[in-house]
């Protein structure tokens, strides 16, 4: 994870809390990566990634969000374009 990507604030569309996201992320986690999660600056995905996997999650209502991170967004296109 880029921890130097400002992720701007948005609206949950579930809960309509203004938040800023949390980072998903996804694979075997770390001891790093569990203590992040517990400081609430990610959130753990687990270890199956698919395509539309969500990269975001509300801090106030745990929703997963269809927010796809920047680096992620031309691979995405291609993928909803098939």
């Amino acid at each position: 994870m880029n921890e130097n990507v400002e992720i701007e604030t948005r609206t949950c569309p579930r809960c309509k809390a203004e938040i800023r996201p949390v980072p998903i992320v996804y694979g075997f986690p770390s001891a790093e990566m569990c203590e992040d999660e517990q400081a609430g600056k990610v959130r753990l995905g687990g270890c199956v990634v698919w395509d539309e996997s969500p990269d975001y999650s509300c801090p106030a209502c745990e929703a997963m969000l269809p927010w796809v991170a920047p680096e992620r967004a031309a691979d995405f296109a291609d993928e909803r374009a098939r």
